[in-house]
């Protein structure tokens, strides 16, 4: 089964239809997933392979708030 035609089962059996299309739940989950994972602490290119997207720069558009991280590069610099 198509994974948009699943969810929309299952969103529908829990009277959740207008969130499945407000959210575009296939693409939107996708984000979510990228997202957390690289808040998470996975690297770009772990999130990269786990969504089989070709380009990082793909990746990259889907981590969405990335600039919030509390982390800063500079602190795994070990001197």
């Amino acid at each position: 089964m198509e994974a948009r035609s699943h969810l929309t089962e299952l969103f529908t059996s829990a009277g959740l239809e207008k969130t499945l299309a407000q959210h575009r739940a296939p693409h939107a989950l996708r984000h979510r997933f990228v997202t957390l994972a690289i808040w998470g602490g996975a690297s770009v290119t772990q999130a990269q392979a786990a969504a089989r997207h070709k380009d990082p720069r793909t990746t990259m558009r889907y981590a969405h708030d990335l600039q919030n991280l509390d982390d800063n590069a500079v602190d795994y610099v070990k001197f």
